[in-house]
């Protein structure tokens, strides 16, 4: 159990970006995954290096990282968003909690 758990408060539902096919995007099966959901607009790069506006910030469980790939569609209080940017902060030996901050549309 991480010491953030408990602050998790908020669900989201993803449909991780697996790739494109011939008729478009192709994503998997929606999940569920607890997070601290931060609505507050910021500038930030995606991952061509273009400027893109988040509307939304996420914070959830170093396991869950993979979830959120870039493109990536998620639902939040009925509102599909996109993953702009995933960064998995890994703490290493330091004593604090790693996490991971995903940027939405």
């Amino acid at each position: 159990m991480s010491e953030l758990d408990e602050f998790y408060v908020h669900t989201v539902d993803v449909a991780t970006h697996q790739g494109s096919s011939g008729t478009g995007p192709i994503y998997a099966a929606n999940q569920t995954v607890a997070v601290y959901r931060e609505p507050i607009r910021r500038l930030v790069r995606d991952e061509t290096g273009a400027e893109v506006i988040s509307e939304t910030t996420l914070y959830a469980a170093p396991g869950s990282a993979s979830a959120f790939t870039p493109g990536s569609r998620v639902t939040v209080d009925g509102a599909t968003c996109t993953v702009i940017t995933v960064s998995v902060l890994d703490v290493g030996a330091l004593p604090l909690p790693a996490h991971v901050v995903v940027s939405l549309t």
